[in-house]
Order: C-alpha cells, then sequence, then structure tokens
C-alpha cells in the first residue's frame, strides 16, 4: 500500500543487507545510512572507524536529536536503487487505471463482453469510451485470421449509445466504432489515409473497417472532448503511485502531449507528497511552438523537471507502420515480400528540413531531443539527422541524444549508434509479445537485429531502460527478465544472442535510465551524497553471504526476476511504498 511522510529530518540505517549499489566502484555494502533524504553512509557495518554508527550523527559529531533514527535489519534481503523508468506516458497511464482493461483479453468474446460490460457501468449516453490497449498476438482461440482482427463491426451492437476509440497496445492503431467515425466523417467516400497515417478499409467495398493507425488516429481523436486540468492532476498521482507499487520512483521520460502541460504545472506548484520523479518530454511535432511554454514553466526541485522535446520518425512494426528500408513480408503469400512493396511510413516529421530544423533548435536551447524510431529506415534517418547537427565526433553524446525504441536497425547502423554515442532508450518487455509479430512480418533472419541490447551496448551505446506503459506494463522486472534471458511469450528464449547480463539490465534500469535523464548525479546509485531512492525486495532465493562480489554477481544473474517484489519503497529518505502481504 502506499506510504505518506514528508518528514526527511528522520535519520534512518537499512542493515544486515544485501545492496546492489549501482556504483562500479562499491558495487556492494551491507549497511547504508539516510540523512536529509540523501545517503551519508554506504558500506559494512564498521569500515574502518568510519561506521554508521558515526553517520548517524551529525556533522559536529553530536548525536541527533528527535526523531530518533530509524533502523530496519533488511534480513539479507536485497536493496537497490530506485528503479528509472525511461519512457513512460504517465498522464495516458493515469487514465488508463479507470478505463476499460482489454489488454488481457483471451479471446473475441471476452474482448466484446469487456468493453460491453464497462459500457453498461458509464452513466452518460454520448460519453466517450478509451482505452483499451488491446491486443490479439496472445490471444488462445483457434479462429480464423478474422476472428483476430477487430473491426467496428464487432464493437457496434454493445456500444450502439456511444463513441468509442480503443488504443491498440502499441500506441500506433486505434479500433473506432461506426459513431466514432461519423463524427469524424470517415465514409467509404473518404477521406483519403493522412500523411505518415492509414484509414483501413475494407478491398472490395472501401468501407472502413475501424482500424485507424498512427496520424489517421487524429481524424477521430480531435473530436474526443479534453479532460480538465484537475481530472488529468488526479491522474497523474494515480500514475504515480502505480509506479512505485512497481519499486518505479523516477520517470526519466515522461511523455505528455505539449497541450497538457498546464496539468503538469499545476502539480509541479502543489506536489504534495508526490512520490516519483517526472522529468517530462513534451510531444510536438514543431519544436519552435514550444519555446514559449516552457521558458514559462516552473519546475518543481527534484520532482518534476522539463528536460527536452519529444517526436514521432515511424509507426510500429505491429501495425505495419514502422519505416523500414525492405518491404514488409505478406503472410497472405506466405511471407513473401509484400506485392505493394509496402515499407511502412514515415511521419511528416521525418522529412529532412524539419527534423534538421527542430533538432537545430534542441541544439540551440539546450534542450534533449527524444526522438521515436522503430524501424531500420526510420533508425537510419535518425542517426543522419544526429550526425549532420550535432556532428560525428561527442556532440551526440554531450548532448545526450536520445533514439526512443531504436527496435530494429540494420546491423550497420547498431555500430554507427555507437560511435555517435546515442542513448538507446529501448523497451525489453515489448520484444516479449512482439517476437512471433517480427518474425512473420520481417522473416527471421531480419529479426536478429530486432531488440539489438547487448550488441548496441557492446557498440557503445548507452541503454536506458523502460517500459513504454500504458503500451505494456510498468512492471521493471518483466523488464530485467526479458533483457536477460530473452525469453518471449511461450516460455522460449527468442535470439537470447541480444541479450545483457543481470547487472547490465539493473544498471540500465537505474543509472542508465537516469543517465537519459540527465539526473545521474542526483539518483541512479546508492552512493554518498545522492538522493535516497531505493527499493528493499523480497526474491525467491536468497543471497549469498556478503564479501564475495563474484557469487553475488552469479547469484544475481540467477534470480527468477518474474518472482521478484517490492517490499518497500523509500523516494528522497521517505516511505512511499510498503506491501503489508511480505
Amino acid at each position: 500500500m502506499p506510504t505518506e511522510s514528508n518528514d526527511q529530518s528522520t535519520s534512518l540505517m537499512i542493515h544486515n543487507a544485501t545492496i546492489w549499489t549501482g556504483d562500479p566502484d562499491n558495487p556492494w555494502a551491507t549497511t547504508m545510512v539516510v540523512r536529509g533524504g540523501r545517503f551519508v553512509y554506504v558500506g559494512s557495518e564498521e569500515e574502518r572507524g568510519r561506521g554508521p554508527s558515526a553517520a548517524l550523527r551529525g556533522s559536529d559529531n553530536v548525536p541527533l536529536r528527535e526523531p530518533a533514527p530509524q533502523i530496519i535489519d533488511a534480513h539479507g534481503a536485497l536493496v537497490i536503487p530506485g528503479l528509472v523508468d525511461a519512457h513512460a506516458h504517465m498522464l495516458a497511464g493515469g487514465f488508463m487505471l479507470d478505463q476499460v482493461q482489454l489488454k488481457d483479453a483471451t479471446d473475441k468474446a471476452d474482448f466484446i463482453q469487456r468493453i460491453a460490460a464497462h459500457s453498461a457501468t458509464m452513466p452518460e449516453t454520448g460519453e466517450w469510451i478509451q482505452g483499451g490497449w488491446w491486443s490479439t498476438a496472445q490471444w488462445t482461440d483457434t479462429g480464423t485470421a478474422s476472428d483476430r482482427q477487430p473491426t467496428r463491426h464487432w464493437i457496434d451492437a454493445v456500444t450502439s449509445d456511444r463513441p468509442v476509440c480503443l488504443m491498440q497496445t502499441d500506441g500506433h492503431s486505434a479500433l473506432c466504432n461506426s459513431i466514432a467515425l461519423t463524427i469524424a466523417g470517415i465514409t467509404a467516400n473518404g477521406p483519403a489515409s493522412p500523411p505518415g497515417g492509414v484509414i483501413e478499409r475494407d478491398k472490395t467495398i472501401g468501407e472502413p473497417t475501424g482500424i485507424l493507425r498512427d496520424t489517421a488516429m487524429n481524424l477521430v481523436k480531435k473530436h474526443i472532448p479534453p479532460y480538465t486540468v484537475d481530472q488529468q492532476v488526479a491522474a497523474l498521482r494515480r500514475a504515480a503511485g502505480h509506479a512505485v507499487s512497481h519499486g518505479v520512483t523516477t520517470i526519466a521520460g515522461d511523455i505528455p502531449l505539449l497541450s497538457e502541460l498546464p496539468a503538469y504545472q499545476a502539480l509541479a506548484d502543489d506536489p504534495g507528497d508526490l512520490p516519483v520523479r517526472l522529468m517530462v518530454y513534451p510531444i510536438t511535432p514543431d519544436w519552435s511552438e514550444a519555446l514559449e511554454p516552457l521558458r514559462a514553466f516552473r519546475p518543481s526541485a527534484d520532482r518534476i523537471e522539463i528536460k527536452g522535446l519529444k517526436s514521432f520518425l515511424d509507426g510500429a512494426l505491429g501495425s505495419r507502420t514502422g519505416a523500414m528500408l525492405e518491404p514488409y513480408l505478406d503472410p497472405a503469400t506466405g511471407g513473401r515480400p509484400d506485392p505493394e512493396g509496402w515499407r511502412g511510413v514515415l511521419t511528416p516529421e521525418a522529412d529532412q528540413e524539419t527534423l534538421t530544423t527542430n533538432l537545430a533548435i534542441a541544439l540551440q536551447h539546450g534542450l534533449q531531443p527524444m526522438v521515436h524510431a522503430i524501424g531500420d529506415e526510420a533508425n537510419r534517418v535518425l542517426l543522419d539527422a544526429y550526425a549532420r547537427v550535432y556532428g560525428e565526433r561527442g556532440g551526440v553524446a554531450d548532448a545526450r541524444c536520445r533514439m526512443e525504441h531504436c527496435q530494429h536497425l540494420h546491423p550497420d547502423d547498431i555500430a554507427r549508434a555507437g560511435r555517435l554515442g546515442v542513448i538507446a532508450s529501448m523497451q525489453p518487455y515489448h520484444k516479449y509479445g512482439d517476437a512471433s509479430t517480427i518474425d512473420r512480418l520481417i522473416g527471421a533472419e531480419r529479426a536478429a537485429a530486432s531488440f539489438a541490447f547487448g550488441p548496441l551496448a557492446a557498440a557503445g551505446a548507452r541503454l536506458a531502460f523502460g517500459t513504454d506503459w500504458p503500451v505494456v506494463g510498468i512492471d521493471p522486472f518483466r523488464t530485467i527478465d526479458v533483457a536477460v534471458t530473452g525469453r518471449v511469450a511461450g516460455g522460449a528464449p527468442w535470439h537470447p544472442e541480444n541479450s545483457v547480463s543481470a547487472p547490465h539490465a539493473l544498471r540500465a534500469s537505474t543509472y542508465g535510465a537516469a543517465w537519459a535523464g540527465r539526473i545521474e548525479q542526483r539518483i541512479g546509485t546508492i552512493r554518498e551524497g545522492m538522493l535516497a531512492d531505493f527499493v528493499i525486495l523480497e526474491t525467491e532465493s536468497r543471497p549469498p553471504k556478503p564479501g564475495n562480489s563474484q557469487q553475488l554477481h552469479k547469484w544475481l544473474q540467477e534470480i527468477e526476476w518474474l518472482q521478484v517484489q517490492p517490499r518497500s519503497v523509500h523516494s528522497g529518505g521517505r516511505p512511499v511504498y510498503q506491501d503489508s502481504g511480505l
């Protein structure tokens, strides 16, 4: 359950712990002391006379006055830095918690029943049904292909009195019912698919199926009444509580629309006991229009800050809108190349002049560029642009240029990403659900360059892991499990040669993600002087005795990360979550 406390003056000592610090110079410890919201001691029980007892006293070596120091015996439990999610959509996630849930629907009947049940709970006729985050990839039915491709006809009968817009899990497709399509003016007669998007149509009669991809979704979304600022703030607080329940204490890539910035300002002005730190990258296709709102934004120290701007170069592989150098395969023809040569879509923001202008604005104003690129063509376009604007020698790394998702790269561009020092901001749990789809859409040979965590790291790129919540869940231990084992849906490993070690995955989920958000000097490691964000974990196996780093690293590698649960979570030294069941 979430806990609340404003008191950061209390000293806290955690001892008899197995502390993975994330600090290469001091990777393991057994004791740490927190005072004033920061770590003041990390080491052993008593180390060369400078142990935790001294750290519990003030700088003048006088014992602290009330409140009395709190001492916690961890009984050998694993303690790690507060987890940092490099890529999430907190506002969308907060609203999703109260919307129809389709992510784990098992088949067509379950999919339709959930929408019907949710519609029946809604009080007002005409109110939009939103949320969903659906996927058919893991459905258990064995029906025909048409039983796995949702259309408006599936849901019209159960939503006849209200419009519907339900997101697919990748965030790049939506299912709309007939009412929503009518509101948007989408009929058999038009409009044509917009640049960077697709209005899916019945190939025989031209009627819209209800599936809109990428920029085509905006044709419907612009008609959905906006949430109020108060509703948005409440959603952000719900999202924060949900995040800390999974051990996440910082979002080093929170991605709202630029138009949603007033909600972040309202929260920054009155953060209260907000348990999560939010590093914000607003989305806008024209970065020049963001400069004035960003200048006017008043940050909340160590809680809510704007770090850069976000744009999109392509869609997603699952929607066949990720921009590829070679055509997708067509399952209808037995896996041969698409007869029309379909390679996905580059967005208008991928235009060389537009992209160069946006990056130049970021460089001039000291903003981090965060750019979505899924397919190998989109990633090549982005690397070309980064080199063009920031230079080939150190400029990309110095500016902390971020390549979001980098899900599929040409092998030549993996090496180039390393040479440039780009931040590879990746979401390993996407691999879990996408593996079979990728094999089907681009073939096993090309798929070997997908989710190349290990090769990118070996080439010199900086790994930063996140979840992309609510596209998938915000559980970071699923992220770590897939990154380490390569296991995907069904339990088998998929291209495990692209995996990384458990310490590397943990570092990408703490320090690496903090680096991506330019806050690694404050969080991401358990080190003296750093903000005291940490998680005490419940693991199935007990760690070996302290003192042998090799054995500890071996144990870390063998942990069943899917079974790991946060026992308690601290942010700035204060408790923000406690699992009452552990």
